[in-house]
């Protein structure tokens, strides 16, 4: 007993009311012995402790296996820390280093993975809080010493300065070159070098100096095996979710397979809030014992997928109660109590509408243009001309919704900002870098072709647009266009397909004539290889050109993320913590696009320690653009799916503006659910002042919802498995967006059927106030004047059959691809379209009650 009533957790935490009907297993003295005396001190809470003694316990587990291969001999138990951002998985990381190096006599070499090489600091801040005084070894400098060897190699022994402690490293560097071999090598007690090579002192060719080095390279190998067996050292998987893709065959997440599989007895602890978002994705937590030979019902992942697959989410919630209930598994969340969520929907105004419609009459010119173009050649279009059209129309349309918040959320967020006690989140997934960059080549063609002016240019050819004067910010939802058009719009014949040549055979030709067939293939391929391509059509060149300039007249917004900069006092109060490398900035009146870092720029130095790549350099960057945030000295921030994991921007007691309660506003849905609880967490952890208000910003656009849609559906399944309960990911219902469902699906094939078969019907049996709203509308109206009710529903209801034919929309219910093309009709009809769809939707879910 400690003799007195222990607090917890800093904050409230909560439990799932699913999960926390279960209790996970006691443990014995023997596994806390370590951990009780820093409880008492204050180093960890007892909720953190609660998660370190669990996994000691589990870490006392062994699978013992039948087989004879390589990775099919005893394997050590692992275990699953879920908690979400807020609890303290740092503190509980280092806690179980603490206690293995204690249960070693203070020997032992460990190996922390995470996501970036800045975050070391906060490994030695961890390790440091509960009393853990080892070496934190800089991943990169360390492996560097060992490829190196002789003096690069000196202090890797084992009674070295390198030999024993923590070695950081980022899964990016994992993946790089032979990182893996050196890693496992450090691990299990190398000293440098590469210990799968060997080296003779004799050249003299000797066969008994070559039987010596063979058998010395044996016992090097097999002394290698003995020594990865022996292995008990920890290793974290630290936001584990960065492995969750081995079913795409990823190099990282086959890398994270084959070190747990090389040092079977390493005490595995696999750290993240999102880790598994799906069960697909947790392939990699093969030291759970949910399947192979730790499970004989599921011999592989595969039998052990299927059978939770073919049952759904109240399998999964299943799942995360047994794993609780065997001890290898918590999960656990700050309270959302004290939150506020409001979901925000923009109404957009007339000039943004004309706008929008404007935008999508391009489109369909461009269709009608490209399709005229293929007739006029009379040929067949490329397989990728379409498939392009359609993916840069739903780059476009989301960009175009993201642009229309601004307004918005720049009024608001000055608003919040007026009495000085609030600070401003923005949480967006891309920043358009690669759009920036087309617009700036596409305003030097115009400044070489049009103003006939040279653009200073470097020695390789590249352009220096840091030399550029603009006249204003870039709309990269522009260059979405350009880029189209300059790369798919047809002006020429396709080159003729070149015959495929075959191999002369091994016993050369069976008769003459093949020999000469052979012959004739071979000649036409080199002539058809070595003809010129097919000339431009001048006719189809300057159609081309006339689209291009067109696009200069739609008065398309610029870059949201520069935009929202600018209008919100630029750089010297906002926060940019993003992946790009450049920006447009306003200074005196004039832009100037300006390097973040990176190459020849004016701003490259930041006080920083010297970075090795263009990741670490970007990292170093948004710790400094992060740490001028939480000092108060900005009161923007702006985070990208970049800078989503591992970044702190909530009102830290210890920090200068904690008493500024955080504003964080959801501007763009991320496709997956983990990365949305990812950029919440940024803005809500233990430790606070206050806790956040958070805004899910929505436009009015039908089309948008595809993306609400998507991430409601994957966080639903996100807090089935990572809390036991599908309510559970995050304090917010994001449960009225999800209509990628069976349900949706049913209803969408009612609205095709309805509006395809003749004579037209009403999909939705509360489809009259709809029809007559879209009847109302200022450009219905005066063409409806004189008809009656019944004539203008059915003339509303041709509107809507016939949109859904321009966007290519029938048969296939496919509710995706309904929500991407609908985003290319006018706001009117696109109203029209989403809310006859919804109305079918009430319907089918209402008989299904």
């Amino acid at each position: 007993s400690t003799g007195a009533i222990l607090q917890s957790h800093t904050s409230p935490a909560v439990e799932s009311a699913l999960l926390s009907s279960v209790s996970a297993p006691s443990v014995p003295d023997a596994a806390a012995s370590t951990i009780l005396p820093l409880v008492r001190e204050g180093k960890l809470s007892p909720l953190q402790a609660e998660g370190v003694t669990l996994a000691i316990n589990r870490f006392n587990r062994v699978f013992t296996s039948k087989g004879s291969g390589r990775n099919d001999g005893d394997m050590r138990a692992g275990f699953f820390i879920g908690d979400g951002a807020g609890i303290g998985k740092g503190r509980q990381i280092s806690a179980t280093i603490l206690d293995a190096i204690c249960r070693n006599h203070g020997r032992g070499r460990h190996l922390w993975i995470s996501v970036s090489r800045e975050l070391v600091q906060d490994a030695k801040r961890d390790l440091a809080d509960v009393g853990c005084h080892v070496n934190v070894h800089d991943g990169a400098e360390v492996l560097d010493q060992m490829q190196g060897g002789g003096k690069k190699g000196k202090g890797l022994g084992a009674g070295g300065s390198l030999g024993k402690g923590v070695l950081f490293v980022t899964y990016s560097l994992l993946v790089s070159g032979k990182r893996m071999e050196d890693i496992i090598g450090w691990l299990a007690g190398g000293s440098g070098g590469d210990s799968n090579t060997f080296t003779s002192s004799s050249s003299s060719g000797k066969r008994k100096v070559h039987v010596d080095a063979t058998s010395k390279a044996i016992e090097k190998l097999e002394e290698r095996a003995r020594m990865e067996q022996n292995y008990t050292g920890v290793i974290v998987f630290d936001e584990a979710h960065k492995a969750k893709n081995l079913e795409a065959d990823t190099r990282t997440a086959r890398l994270v397979l084959a070190l747990q599989q090389r040092l079977p007895n390493a005490r595995v602890l696999y750290c993240s809030a999102t880790g598994v978002s799906d069960i697909k994705h947790m392939v990699y937590a093969t030291r759970l014992g949910l399947w192979g030979s730790a499970n004989p019902l599921y011999p592989t992942f595969d039998s052990f997928h299927a059978t939770l697959a073919k049952r759904g989410v109240g399998a999964m919630e299943m799942l995360a109660l047994e794993m609780k209930r065997k001890g290898i598994f918590l999960a656990r969340t700050l309270s959302w109590d004290g939150a506020e969520f409001h979901t925000l929907e923009v109404k957009l105004s007339k000039e943004q509408i004309a706008r929008y419609d404007g935008a999508v009459r391009w489109w369909f010119n461009v269709k009608d243009q490209m399709n005229a173009a293929l007739e006029l050649m009379n040929t067949s279009p490329p397989k990728s001309m379409w498939r392009a059209y359609w993916s840069a129309q739903q780059r476009f349309f989301r960009e175009m919704c993201i642009c229309s918040k601004i307004d918005e959320i720049t009024k608001q967020a000055l608003k919040y900002l007026e009495n000085e006690d609030h600070a401003i989140v923005i949480g967006l997934q891309s920043t358009g870098e690669a759009g920036m960059e087309v617009a700036l080549e596409e305003l030097v063609k115009s400044l070489e072709e049009g103003a006939g002016k040279r653009v200073r240019r470097s020695d390789s050819g590249k352009i220096d647009f840091e030399d550029m004067a603009l006249t204003g910010l870039i709309s990269t939802a522009a260059s979405i266009m350009t880029n189209l058009v300059r790369n798919h719009f047809p002006v020429a014949l396709p080159p003729p397909e070149i015959p495929k040549v075959p191999d002369i055979p091994p016993n050369g030709f069976a008769t003459e004539a093949d020999r000469l067939e052979h012959m004739r293939m071979s000649d036409l391929a080199d002539r058809i290889k070595n003809e010129p391509p097919p000339e431009p059509i001048p006719e189809l060149v300057e159609c081309r050109n006339a689209i291009l300039e067109s696009i200069r007249d739609l008065d398309l917004p610029p870059n949201p993320l520069d935009d929202m900069i600018d209008r919100l006092g630029g750089v010297e109060n906002v926060a940019e913590m993003t992946g790009r490398s450049g920006r447009i900035l306003r200074k005196n009146g004039k832009y100037k696009y300006v390097k973040r870092f990176g190459g020849p720029s004016k701003q490259k130095s930041y006080g920083l320690s010297m970075p090795v790549s263009r990741e670490d350099e970007n990292d170093r960057l948004n710790i400094v653009e992060k740490r001028k945030f939480m000092e108060g000295k900005k009161s923007v921030a702006i985070i990208s799916d970049a800078a989503s994991t591992g970044i702190s921007l909530h009102s830290d007691r210890r920090c200068k503006s904690s008493h500024k309660r955080r504003v964080h506003f959801t501007i763009e849905l991320p496709w997956a659910a983990d990365k949305a609880i990812q950029q919440l967490g940024r803005s809500h952890r233990s430790g606070q002042a206050t806790a956040p208000i958070y805004k899910m910003v929505v436009t009015e656009l039908g089309g948008e919802r595809r993306f609400a849609s998507a991430v409601s559906k994957r966080m639903a399944q996100l807090g089935a498995l990572t809390k036991g309960d599908r309510r559970a990911a995050t304090g917010t219902d994001l449960s009225d967006f999800d209509i990628d469902s069976i349900f949706g699906r049913r209803a969408l094939s009612w609205t095709y059927a309805a509006l395809s078969d003749q004579p037209i019907s009403a999909p939705s049996r509360n489809s009259n106030d709809i029809l007559d709203k879209f009847v109302a509308t200022e450009g219905m109206a005066a063409q409806l004047k004189e008809k009656d009710d019944d004539a203008k529903r059915a003339l509303a209801l041709a509107e809507a059959a016939n949109a859904l034919v321009e966007v290519g929309l029938t048969g296939d219910p496919n509710v995706k691809k309904f929500l991407n093309r609908i985003a290319g009709l006018d706001v009117a009809r696109q109203d029209l379209v989403f809310k006859l769809f919804m109305a079918t939707l009430d319907d089918v879910i209402t008989d299904a009650k």
